[in-house]
């Protein structure tokens, strides 16, 4: 007798795309949400840098532009207003009222470079056309490299090499325990085979948990 790894397969399979399914419907007021931000509060400040980038020097009269701009953004959408702008904007605030011209001039590139980040990430959630990595680049800062990196590449080939390699051993120790003896190799390939396709789908089913 062998031990049904197809079925197994098929079960989570079932069930993987269950989940998936289910999160996805439920994930629709996480959407407009999202959009909300992109379309409310991303697209006018990134229409404002945009247009002010043109101009080799920043000024206080840009500052102070920015500042009114961030300010009706945060009147009329205070619910979506995430806690890192919201702070970036009180920040440049009290730089203005100090007349601060070089705290003022680094919060503007902050705000400029929080804003470029925040909204291609958005787009890229929402599955909108986004900037290639190559020009977001330079504009990230050195940790969101790192994260951007690990997310990417070394994290998923990680929890992937980890989950197969626990789901095949525990696969393996199931069969030794039943049969008392030791799994020939094609039973052996085919456990294997499994346990990489499982580990697949339960990465997907984590990637949209996260969303």
């Amino acid at each position: 007798m062998k031990i049904p790894v197809e079925l197994v397969a098929v079960v989570v399979s079932a069930m993987g795309t269950y989940i998936i399914t289910k999160r996805n419907t439920l994930s629709e007021t996480k959407r407009l949400i999202l959009t909300s931000q992109i379309d409310n509060i991303f697209v006018p400040l990134s229409k404002f840098f945009k247009y002010k980038d043109r101009h080799s020097q920043i000024s206080v009269a840009d500052a102070k532009d920015l500042n009114t701009l961030l300010s009706h953004i945060i009147a009329d959408n205070y619910k979506y207003i995430t806690t890192d702008l919201f702070e970036l904007a009180n920040e440049l605030q009290v730089h203005l009222n100090e007349n601060n011209y070089d705290r003022i001039k680094c919060i503007y590139n902050e705000i400029n470079i929080y804003v470029s980040n925040t909204f291609e990430a958005l787009k890229h959630t929402l599955s909108l056309p986004t900037s290639s990595i190559k020009t977001r680049w330079s504009l990230m800062k050195q940790k969101d490299k790192v994260t951007y990196i690990l997310e990417t590449f070394v994290l998923p080939i990680f929890f992937l090499a980890l989950i197969a390699y626990f789901i095949g051993f525990v696969t393996y120790l199931i069969s030794t325990r039943l049969f008392h003896n030791t799994i020939g190799t094609e039973t052996f390939s085919s456990i294997a085979i499994s346990s990489i396709s499982l580990a697949a789908l339960i990465m997907s089913v984590l990637y949209s948990l996260n969303k």
